[in-house]
C-alpha cells in the first residue's frame, strides 16, 4: 500500500514540475513551433528538377521526451510539379530564448536557435546534423554584427545579421520567431552550394508573414524551360573566375546576386556580369524576365 501511494505521489510530483514548465514558458511567450507554427521555403536553386519545388514544415502535434514538454515538426518537401517527394519528422522545444532541437542519432537535445541577442554578441550553437570531415557532436559560433528591427503584422521582429566563425553558417538572416530566412537549418561549408531556398511564407496562429509576390506553394515546372526555348534561362559558366553569362531568348528585367548571407551586393538587367572582384564562395544568381519568369540558381565563384 505504501509503495502505491508513493506512486501516486511520484506521478503528482511529476504533472506539477511538468504543468509549472508550461506555466514558464508560456509567461515568456515562446511556443517556437507550436500549433499554427508554419514555414514554406524555395526548393533547391540549382538542383535536378525533382528537388526544385518547395518545403514546408508545420506544426505536426505535441509530446514529452527526455523530461520535455516538446513540439513534433513536420517536414514535407514537394518536387517542381507540387506532388510530395519526402517528409521527416523533427522535434523542437524551446526554453526562454533558447530553440532545442533533438537529435536522435545522438539521444540529446542540441541548440538551435538563441533569440533576443544583441549586435557585438557571440553565438555558440550545436551542429544539428553530422557532415563528413566535421567533428560529431560539435558546436560552431555566429557573429551578430548588426540588428534591424521591422514590424510584421504589429509585432516588432529583431532581425540579426551574423557572421560564422567555424563549420557552419546560416545562409540569410536570423529573426526573433522564425528562426532564419535562408534555411530552416545551418549549413555546413563542406555541403554541396545546391542548397534549399530562402523563405517564402512563416504562420503562426497571429498572422502570416509572406516575403514574395506569389503564392507560399508555387511551383516551378523546370521541365517546361528544357521544353520551351522562349521560357529558358542559362547562366554560365559555373564555377567562374571572372564573368557571368546570362543566356535567354527573353529581354531580362534585372539580376539580382545574393551573398549566402542575404544580402543583395548587386542588380543588374545586363546579360555579362563581371564578377573579379568578388570573394571566392558561393552566390545566389536571380535572373528576372520582363515577361515575369524567375530563376535562381547558386554558382561559385573561384
Amino acid at each position: 500500500m505504501a509503495g502505491y501511494h508513493l506512486l501516486v505521489m511520484k506521478n503528482i510530483i511529476t504533472a506539477i514540475i511538468f504543468i509549472a514548465f508550461l506555466a514558464h514558458t508560456q509567461s515568456w511567450g515562446q511556443n517556437f513551433g507550436g500549433v499554427g507554427y508554419e514555414w514554406y521555403y524555395s526548393g533547391h536553386n540549382a538542383a535536378p528538377p525533382e528537388y526544385s519545388g518547395y518545403i514546408r514544415f508545420s506544426h505536426a502535434g505535441d509530446t514529452v521526451l527526455a523530461n520535455r514538454y516538446a513540439h513534433l515538426l513536420l517536414q514535407q518537401n514537394y518536387n517542381y510539379t507540387g506532388e510530395l517527394a519526402f517528409t521527416d519528422l523533427h522535434i523542437i522545444t524551446q526554453v526562454t530564448d533558447t530553440v532545442f532541437l533533438y537529435r536522435e542519432d545522438l539521444n540529446t537535445y542540441i541548440v538551435m536557435y538563441l533569440f533576443n541577442r544583441n549586435a557585438g554578441d557571440t553565438i555558440t550553437l550545436d551542429a544539428p546534423f553530422s557532415v563528413s570531415g566535421i567533428s560529431t557532436p560539435s558546436t560552431y559560433r555566429v557573429v551578430v554584427d548588426s540588428i534591424r528591427i521591422e514590424n510584421y503584422n504589429g509585432d516588432d521582429l529583431k532581425k540579426y545579421y551574423t557572421q560564422p566563425l567555424d563549420d557552419y553558417y546560416w545562409p540569410g538572416v536570423l529573426m526573433d520567431q522564425i528562426g532564419c530566412t535562408g534555411w530552416f537549418f545551418p549549413t555546413a561549408f563542406s555541403s554541396i552550394p545546391e542548397g534549399p531556398g530562402d523563405i517564402r511564407c512563416f504562420s503562426t496562429h497571429q498572422g502570416s508573414i509572406n516575403f514574395n509576390d506569389y503564392p507560399c506553394d508555387y511551383h516551378l515546372i523546370a521541365s517546361a524551360f528544357d521544353a520551351n526555348d522562349d521560357l529558358r534561362i542559362e547562366i554560365f559558366p559555373n564555377p567562374s573566375s571572372d564573368e557571368l553569362r546570362i543566356s535567354t531568348p527573353q529581354e531580362i528585367d534585372a539580376v539580382r546576386i545574393v551573398d549566402m548571407f542575404g544580402k543583395i551586393i548587386m542588380v543588374t538587367n545586363q546579360s555579362i556580369i563581371n564578377i573579379q572582384n568578388y570573394k571566392p564562395g558561393a552566390y545566389v544568381v536571380q535572373v528576372i524576365t520582363k515577361s515575369g519568369v524567375v530563376r535562381s540558381q547558386k554558382i561559385i565563384k573561384i
